[in-house]
């Protein structure tokens, strides 16, 4: 990005990276490659926090951190990898980390990210989707999205984590100290909760029909197999008020 905010001629360059990795020699050694792309993320972060007025670069934003992730999440080296991208592309848009700064701007990042947020609920590891739950359970993005679009990507998680343990290739309270996933399915179901009763608490759950739809989700939550402790809490509040 240049100084007045137009784009540079390389983003063509960045995009070509991206997308074909392997069409330059230096990234065809993958080592070389998850670091570019950690680096990049990091660098595309920092502009985007500079830049956020020019609504124009959030494409790019959006995309870009979803084809990393990708390449990241399928061939995951280390800690703090594709993980690490749900954490740098969302965290600046916390309501703590900004300033001054118009919502309606905010709001066209966000929606670029949405990609990336229901590809990580419905593709991403263990490490992925705990990240991404711990950030929504506090409702530090609940005035740039709805509840609809908040418990569609529950409902997806959802459904993953019942097909799963159906199957019987899911189980909810394990880890892999070998892969360096330190959290389980069972945490980011929790975090689901908690950011369900995210909405109830700063009163985004408006009408009846939403407050429907956050019930059912909390419901499934709720029952076996999975059995969310903390569902179960939300639900009680829920049919007190």
């Amino acid at each position: 990005v240049l100084q007045d905010g137009q784009r540079s001629a390389v983003a063509e360059i960045a995009r070509e990276a991206i997308h074909t990795p392997e069409a330059f020699a230096l990234l065809r050694d993958r080592t070389n490659c998850h670091k570019f792309l950690r680096r990049l993320v990091f660098g595309m972060k920092e502009q985007a926090k500079h830049m956020w007025t020019n609504t124009e670069l959030a494409a790019d934003y959006g995309t870009w951190a979803l084809n990393v992730w990708r390449v990241l999440r399928a061939h995951r080296q280390r800690r703090g990898e594709s993980e690490n991208v749900v954490l740098l592309t969302l965290h600046w848009l916390e309501k703590k980390a900004r300033q001054q700064q118009d919502k309606t701007k905010l709001k066209v990042w966000w929606q670029h990210l949405q990609p990336l947020v229901n590809a990580v609920a419905t593709e991403g590891g263990r490490p992925d989707c705990f990240t991404l739950f711990f950030h929504l359970c506090e409702g530090e993005y609940n005035d740039l999205t709805t509840p609809e679009e908040l418990i569609r990507v529950g409902e997806a998680f959802t459904e993953r984590i019942q097909k799963g343990l159906r199957e019987g290739n899911m189980r909810l309270d394990d880890i892999n100290q070998e892969q360096q996933e330190w959290h389980s399915w069972r945490e980011s179901v929790e975090h689901l909760a908690e950011a369900i009763d995210s909405l109830r608490c700063d009163g985004s759950l408006q009408s009846d029909e939403q407050r429907e739809q956050a019930h059912r989700l909390l419901s499934l939550l709720a029952a076996e197999p999975i059995r969310s402790s903390k569902a179960i809490e939300v639900l009680h509040h829920l049919q007190e008020e």
